[in-house]
């Protein structure tokens, strides 16, 4: 259905469905960019084997890279089109710390949004790692930082996969090379910051470790958190948060499973 009215009879959901896709890209992009978008991920994307890489248009003479038939497909529709990530209405946004940022979908999302701040994209598989980079080229704003967002600078190891791409998860023991993992703090020193106006965390349950940690200087430096808790994955999450960053903060948006967390005293509206 459209607006409540049934575009065809019964028996073809998934021609519908199909449609409902394409009517979904057009109102997010325009109908010439949209329709780009829908046949390169639908008609051509049904010519790509498992995994192989498919440009998505994007404008500007811009696109997307995604691995065909796997979860980056949803993660472009999440941030999108549905606008699964939260995004405070206020254009002096200086600093942003996009920690678990997969291959670039939120970080663009942010570059396109706040053309003058600096965007720091830290992202622990490098196979997501190495797209992450190319989808940002075009963004001088975006400096990508391979490693594991953690409560200490360590060393960790993957220890599963999850529900795909988007959903690695590291330990601080395993098997098999290591990768770096390094704290918030670290990663503004290095970086020669000194506050994060916007601090998303998509870090499929290392935030318990993050927010367990004694290296939260830069709780106090930060204005506002976009974060997705992994209660399932690590049972605790939510109330270690909550418990760390204390009173003086405030929900002020909650989409999909994502929830924006503002400081008090710092108007953000969305």
């Amino acid at each position: 259905m459209v607006n409540g009215c049934r575009i065809f009879g019964n028996g073809n959901g998934r021609l519908n469905a199909v449609i409902l896709k394409w009517i979904r890209y057009s109102d997010r992009f325009g109908v010439v960019l949209g329709t780009r978008i829908f046949l390169t991920l639908h008609l051509l994307g049904r010519f790509k084997k498992m995994g192989e890489l498919i440009a998505v248009p994007m404008g500007n003479k811009t696109s997307i890279i995604l691995r065909s038939h796997t979860t980056d497909e949803a993660i472009f529709w999440q941030i999108f089109v549905l606008a699964d990530i939260p995004i405070p209405d206020v254009s002096n946004q200086k600093v942003i710390l996009d920690c678990g940022a997969h291959i670039g979908c939120t970080a663009i999302l942010f570059a396109q949004r706040y053309q003058d701040a600096k965007i720091i994209a830290v992202e622990a598989s490098f196979v997501n790692y190495e797209i992450l980079v190319k989808n940002t080229l075009c963004f001088p704003n975006i400096t990508c930082v391979h490693g594991a967002i953690w409560g200490e600078k360590s060393r960790v190891w993957i220890s599963g996969v999850g529900d795909g791409e988007w959903s690695f998860r590291v330990d601080s023991q395993g098997a098999g090379e290591s990768m770096p993992a390094f704290s918030i703090d670290d990663v503004l020193s290095d970086q020669h910051l000194d506050h994060i106006d916007i601090l998303k965390m998509d870090i499929e349950g290392s935030e318990l470790n993050v927010f367990q940690s004694q290296n939260l200087k830069w709780l106090d430096k930060t204005h506002v958190i976009i974060i997705e808790l992994h209660d399932a994955i690590m049972p605790g999450c939510t109330e270690q948060f909550l418990k760390t960053i204390g009173p003086g903060w405030k929900e002020t948006a909650r989409t999909g499973s994502n929830v924006m967390m503002e400081r008090e005293g710092k108007a953000v509206a969305v």
